[in-house]
């Protein structure tokens, strides 16, 4: 999470939630993060990270995989974030 320690995050995407892990460091080094929106198409991945990151509130879970970002983010009226993970390796 050092590459992104100095940016200002409010709205961030990460496209491969997985268990949460980059979730968690993210937002407890980004306490200015106003929503979290996280993608996983693994509904048993989604119910892990829904208890991982239940402290925040920030955190919305979309159980799709991120080829649908675009049409969810658009549904939620964000036609912006400022950041956006995806954890391809």
């Amino acid at each position: 999470m050092e590459a992104f320690r100095d940016l200002k995050l409010e709205v961030f995407v990460d496209g491969t939630l997985g268990a949460g892990g980059h979730a968690e460091g993210l937002l407890k080094n980004h306490p200015e993060i106003k929503r979290y929106i996280g993608f996983d198409q693994d509904p048993e991945a989604v119910e892990i990270a829904k208890a991982r990151l239940a402290e925040w509130p920030a955190v919305e879970l979309v159980n799709k995989n991120f080829q649908h970002l675009d049409a969810e983010l658009n549904k939620k009226g964000l036609p912006k974030v400022d950041g956006i993970l995806l954890d391809l390796g």
